[in-house]
């Protein structure tokens, strides 16, 4: 069983056979196969550029994205997390992002990223404007990269190339978010998520 957010702090149930892998699966393939051609050319060229623009246009146009969630901020009550935020790879803050479940699953299983409950994922929807809240916030908290796909043709993308891209507006402004951060009331957090049963 899945669970798809349908507004603040509210769930639905969707079947196993109702995920977006069984229904859309053939647009991942072409996004895999772009991230393939982006490596055939020389990183300061104008056709690496060119690609990596398209690559993140369709990032964001995708209909939906598995999340990678904390297990530090699990509520077992409520069997819910946030996006988490790892600095593995070199120290860089970095969100984690799969185009499909069996991607997901598999990168939760090399670094054994679930609990008792079940696989450490969530998901998000673009027509449920889940992209903009989880890159805007994620700006607003100092992340610095978006992880697609690692396990498999994966690529590192910066979040501010993201965000120029797709001409997605930042509301609060760096300078006022530092001094506005020490302050509890207003702490910036990503919404929780609910997670995947685990498959036994």
């Amino acid at each position: 069983m899945f669970f798809k957010k349908k507004s603040f702090k509210k769930y639905t149930a969707v079947s196993v056979e109702e995920l977006p892998d069984f229904t859309l699966h053939k647009q991942v393939y072409p996004l895999q196969e772009k991230i393939q051609t982006l490596f055939s050319y020389d990183s300061s060229s104008q056709e690496f550029r060119k690609v990596y623009h398209q690559i993140l246009k369709d990032m964001y146009q995708f209909p939906y994205l598995y999340v990678a969630l904390s297990m530090q901020g699990y509520d077992q009550k409520l069997n819910v997390s946030k996006p988490l935020i790892s600095t593995k790879d070199q120290g860089i803050p970095t969100i984690y992002l799969f185009t499909s479940y069996a991607i997901a699953e598999a990168w939760c299983k090399h670094y054994q990223h679930y609990n008792q409950e079940g696989y450490l994922l969530g998901i998000l929807y673009k027509d449920e404007m889940d992209y903009q809240s989880i890159y805007r916030i994620a700006s607003m908290m100092q992340v610095e990269r978006i992880m697609l796909n690692e396990g498999d043709c994966y690529l590192n993308v910066l979040l501010q190339d993201m965000l120029n891209i797709n001409e997605i507006p930042i509301i609060v402004r760096k300078q006022l978010l530092e001094e506005e951060l020490k302050k509890p009331e207003n702490d910036i957090s990503f919404a929780s998520c609910r997670l995947i049963e685990r498959i036994k």
